[in-house]
């Protein structure tokens, strides 16, 4: 949900006018890096729940045991989380950029 809102405010700010017009191209590359990293957190979080429920409902592992079956999606996650927090900053940064130009 808060994904469909960072970029309808991005919109929004293309409705206003010739607000975005100036940024040579830099918010394709927030909403790649901001896309491919909610992408590597769902399927981290995926692969993780479902390995989870396969191998301590089917197979009978213990909790522990399972967890560290799941510690490299974790890190994909984590990862993603990394990619995700870099893209947020580079949209906050280039739209306070793009304000303070027009002001």
């Amino acid at each position: 949900m808060a994904y469909l809102l960072f970029y309808s405010g991005r919109f929004a700010l293309y409705l206003v006018g010739d607000f975005l017009k100036d940024e040579g191209g830099k918010g394709f590359l927030v909403f790649w890096i901001t896309t491919i990293s909610m992408v590597v957190m769902g399927l981290g979080f995926g692969v993780a729940g479902v390995l989870q429920s396969y191998m301590q409902r089917g197979v009978g592992m213990d909790f522990l045991t399972v967890q560290g079956f799941m510690r490299p999606w974790f890190m994909a996650v984590l990862f993603g989380g990394f990619g995700l927090l870099t893209g947020v900053i580079l949209y906050i940064i280039t739209v306070l950029q793009l304000a303070l130009r027009k002001v």
